[in-house]
């Protein structure tokens, strides 16, 4: 079974503790993407991932 999270952060820092939490709780790299927020868009956000990775329960 898959699921797809999307979170959303204040700042690049909470981003990161956030993923190094989920890699050292043995989630694989691979499993955990960060991507920033494209300022072209209005409001900054981020366009919708083009291939969501999975993640492990």
């Amino acid at each position: 079974m898959q699921h797809t999270l999307i979170a959303v952060f204040d700042n690049h820092n909470d981003a990161m503790s956030a993923k190094n939490e989920l890699l050292s709780s043995g989630f694989s790299s691979s499993d955990v993407r960060l991507s920033h927020g494209d300022e072209t868009l209005p409001g900054g956000r981020c366009p919708p991932p083009a291939d969501p990775l999975p993640i492990r329960p």
